[in-house]
């Protein structure tokens, strides 16, 4: 789920606004290591051919605790031919375990200053994933029910030996 704020004809969000929101969301290391140089990212002429841009059909703001402040976005409407985009509604019989989960997703460094990337156990990353995705109704691949944090197999990872 993203959270970043869409920029709209007439008003809305302004282009500053976007660039605070999309420098929070990006780890550190990310923006540390720069994805794509000036020299491969830009030409010496502008290609000025007019184009229609097309209107995001998923919420940038669905799920979000805190609204962004220049509002919620309102998605296109789905194409009827595409996937249905998540509702980010959780089923009232999955309510305990989901809090179990956003528990554990505000313990991970996923945003924000002390972001750090690959903190999260890859075995409960990917069941969060998975769970999100699917709105809390399909257990993870392989597996008969959705799990707990703590309950996810391969979870526990033991410490490195050391010593000393």
């Amino acid at each position: 789920m993203s959270t970043f704020p869409t920029l709209q004809a007439g008003g809305g969000c302004s282009a500053a606004a976007v660039l605070s929101a999309l420098t929070r969301l990006l780890p550190r290391a990310l923006r540390a290591h720069r994805i794509v140089t000036p020299a491969t990212a830009f030409t010496q002429n502008a290609d000025l051919t007019p184009f229609t841009a097309l209107p995001n059909r998923t919420s940038l703001t669905a799920g979000l605790k805190t609204p962004p402040a220049c509002v919620l976005d309102t998605p296109a409407p789905q194409n009827p031919n595409a996937a249905a985009a998540p509702s980010a509604i959780v089923p009232a019989d999955k309510q305990e375990v989901a809090t179990k989960w956003e528990d554990w997703k505000s313990q991970q460094r996923l945003t924000g200053p002390d972001a750090k990337p690959d903190f999260a156990n890859p075995a409960q990353m990917n069941h969060f994933t998975w769970y999100e995705t699917h709105e809390w109704t399909k257990p993870y691949p392989g597996e008969d029910k959705i799990f707990a944090t703590e309950d996810v197999p391969g979870a526990y990872i033991p410490s490195a030996e050391s010593d000393g």
